[in-house]
């Protein structure tokens, strides 16, 4: 650094000062420093490390889509081609058909005159189970379940088995909580 010289002036007057007096203050004391040099200059870059200059795509896809926006008939129109499209999206998308079917749909017609019986099957008894049990006792679900879970069944009659043995093995069923001659 270089030695600056004391001003007795600008210590003195430092809020009456004018125009002039700033001009001359300021002009001697850019006089009094030296400028750095081309090398000081070269040094500072190596050291910063600039940056690449990377030329920007002058139209980005965000540009060219506010452009395009800008006539208002080109806007309604591509917000009128959207809605179509939504429109007919919604129409012919294939819907999941949401039905509730009873264990006993279609199987009225089906089931032959036997005794019928209210059964009430455990919580944790699953389909595919309860399925499997009615085919090994030719029991057939007619009506069900009700409120409180209670089926009507029916079970077909058979030249071969008795309607008792049948019976035992639906009682004697861990998927069977209740089961009752109907009425």
């Amino acid at each position: 650094m270089q030695n600056r010289q004391h001003r007795p002036e600008t210590e003195k007057n430092r809020d009456v000062f004018d125009d002039d007096t700033m001009r001359r203050i300021l002009k001697e004391t850019a006089e009094d420093v030296t400028p750095a040099g081309p090398a000081v200059f070269s040094r500072i870059s190596k050291s910063v490390g600039l940056p690449e200059k990377t030329e920007k795509n002058r139209w980005s896809f965000m540009d060219r889509l506010r452009d395009f926006f800008v006539q208002p008939q080109l806007a309604w129109g591509f917000a009128a081609m959207q809605t179509i499209v939504l429109c007919l999206f919604l129409v012919y998308s294939p819907q999941k058909q949401q039905t509730y079917e009873v264990l006993s749909a279609n199987r009225i017609e089906t089931a032959s005159s036997g005794p019928s019986f209210h059964v009430i099957f455990n919580d944790s008894a699953r389909m595919v189970e309860i399925e499997s049990l009615l085919q090994q006792t030719g029991a057939m679900i007619i009506n069900g379940p009700g409120k409180r879970g209670i089926y009507t069944m029916r079970l077909k009659k058979k030249q071969t088995d008795k309607i008792e043995t049948r019976l035992k093995i639906l009682k004697q069923s861990p998927l069977v909580s209740f089961i009752e001659q109907a009425y």
